[in-house]
């Protein structure tokens, strides 16, 4: 069944308005760990823990946890609060910090919301390391964090808050290294059998006229149920080139889940006020659907005036929002004969993986949407990975802020950019276990894979030339796909009467072949999903 998945991409600053915190203590489950002295505030501050300057502290009952928190009021300038000086620090190793923030009162008639930065200092470099942009007074604690690698042994860290006429409290700062695995591949690989696989046993008896030594059970999976994905061009999808069906045939083969890389953008559908022209994508749909692909709405409203057609971009107001509703309602009345009745509503942004400084910020929003019953089905998180290496610690622990959230997360728009092809597989490898081990994530999506079509610079290129011949990067992105995150067994009988197991079958869509004396006796398909699976031949 082609299922239709539709995303809303939105910038999420704008709808960071009164956001609800994560009501959870992100990154010190063990408080032994935590750099912070008295960082819940249980205790009368000290020069020895929180400093105050620039504001008036008080100590007051009630917090995030515990039994107090600090109040900061009458505030000088934008940093005026408390501050910290954590010691004993390894340089340029990966920390988790945040605290918990609550807003007291509202920003001046006029301005409207407040903003906060966590800010650290070492080495006399100032690292501006979490955001919690357009908050209002709301009876809630909210979270803000991320990851920070100080550059000396000491780091000063604080709270700037703008206006400086808004008052808050704080409570819950949180100091933790992020522990970098020597055995890190091994680690996300066990993380993966427990997520994406389930045992299988087969049982039953041979067919009719088959001997154990003449026969084979062939057991493959067809079709992951995790999505596997790529954008693509709808015009070169739809294409009769030889390098079009080039094209179009590696897409069908190696993946499962598609999205139209802008052919279903605002822009590209009602480029002229009022014609609308959705003939390139249903064209594409009709071949898509025919194999079984799934298929990811891409954005219906785009923050970025480029994105959108040239005639929206004076419009303001009420004029504005009329015509986003019309876009919006045409866009479902078209396509909701292809798409799945259960299809769902994705928060889509970006910056939230690649870097972390508003990682925090994300789940605080998609928290605030779900808990105002808003229909929302998932957050999508763009990951177009440019600064190489990465440290796979820092990128499992981005995704676990916004997998806290409890909502299903997919990659929409992942690449790995660095002009030295194997970096780029190593990152690639890195990025996709870390994706793939974390039971929040439902698909992973590139945005594009090849030389041809693409818009891109040369450094993320999967394949090249117009047979789509795959580089290093690309190989081994087809053989975590095909081969390693693969089921694909013999099973050599060695009686008339079959019972085995397979511990760690990938989950999805299975085809089993009894194969005698070269002949096909038996052909099954079954699906493996979460439970334990038992075939009877």
């Amino acid at each position: 069944m082609m299922r239709l998945l539709v995303v809303v991409i939105l910038g999420f600053l704008a709808l960071g308005h009164g956001v609800r915190a994560v009501d959870v203590i992100f990154g010190y489950e063990d408080p032994s760990q935590n750099k912070f002295k008295n960082w819940d505030f249980e205790s009368n501050l000290s020069n020895n823990d929180w400093t105050v300057s620039g504001a008036t502290v008080t100590k007051v009952s009630g917090g995030h946890t515990g039994h107090s928190s600090v109040k900061i009021e009458s505030r000088t300038s934008g940093d005026g609060g408390v501050k910290q000086t954590v010691t004993g620090l390894t340089p340029n190793t990966n920390y988790y910090v945040s605290i918990f923030i609550k807003v007291l009162t509202n920003a001046p008639t006029g301005i409207g919301y407040s903003s906060y930065l966590l800010i650290c200092r070492s080495g006399g470099v100032l690292s501006k390391v979490a955001k919690l942009p357009f908050q209002t007074t709301e009876n809630t604690w909210k979270h803000i964090g991320g990851d920070y690698k100080p550059s000396g042994s000491s780091a000063e860290c604080f709270i700037r808050a703008k206006p400086t006429q808004i008052n808050y409290q704080l409570d819950s700062a949180s100091f933790i290294e992020l522990k970098k695995r020597s055995n890190w591949k091994s680690y996300l690989d066990q993380k993966i059998k427990t997520h994406r696989t389930s045992s299988l046993r087969i049982r039953g008896h041979l067919p009719s006229g088959c001997s154990p030594s003449s026969t084979t059970l062939k057991v493959e999976l067809k079709r992951h149920d995790f999505g596997f994905g790529t954008a693509i061009k709808a015009k070169n999808f739809n294409g009769n080139s030889q390098v079009e069906k080039n094209y179009r045939n590696f897409i069908l083969k190696h993946f499962n889940w598609v999205v139209f890389e802008n052919a279903m953008k605002w822009m590209a559908i009602e480029r002229n006020k009022g014609h609308t022209d959705y003939t390139v994508v249903d064209n594409a749909i009709v071949k898509l659907k025919e194999n079984n692909m799934t298929i990811r709405g891409h954005t219906l409203l785009w923050n970025k005036e480029t994105g959108n057609p040239s005639w929206v971009r004076g419009y303001t107001g009420a004029a504005m929002k009329n015509e986003v509703l019309h876009r919006i309602s045409g866009m479902i009345n078209h396509f909701k004969n292809d798409s799945d009745p259960n299809g769902k509503y994705f928060l889509n942004d970006f910056e939230v993986l690649k870097r972390g400084r508003m990682t925090s910020a994300m789940a605080d929003v998609a928290e605030y949407l779900k808990n105002k019953n808003a229909h929302i089905g998932g957050i999508g998180i763009e990951s177009h990975l440019k600064v190489l290496p990465m440290d796979e610690e820092v990128l499992e622990k981005r995704l676990q802020i916004i997998g806290r959230v409890g909502l299903p997360i997919t990659i929409t728009e992942f690449s790995v950019h660095n002009s030295n092809v194997q970096t780029r597989a190593d990152a690639l490898d890195m990025a996709f276990r870390v994706y793939f081990a974390d039971p929040n994530v439902h698909a992973i999506v590139l945005w594009g894979f090849g030389d041809q079509f693409s818009n891109f610079a040369s450094d993320f290129y999967l394949t090249h030339g117009t047979s789509f011949t795959p580089n290093t990067a690309g190989q081994k992105l087809l053989h975590l796909i095909n081969e390693e995150w693969s089921t694909k067994q013999d099973i050599h009988p060695t009686s008339n009467n079959v019972d085995t197991t397979i511990n760690h079958a990938y989950r999805g869509k299975y085809q089993l072949t009894a194969v005698c004396n070269g002949q096909v006796k038996l052909e099954k398909e079954f699906h493996v999903g979460q439970s334990p699976s038992t075939i009877n031949i």
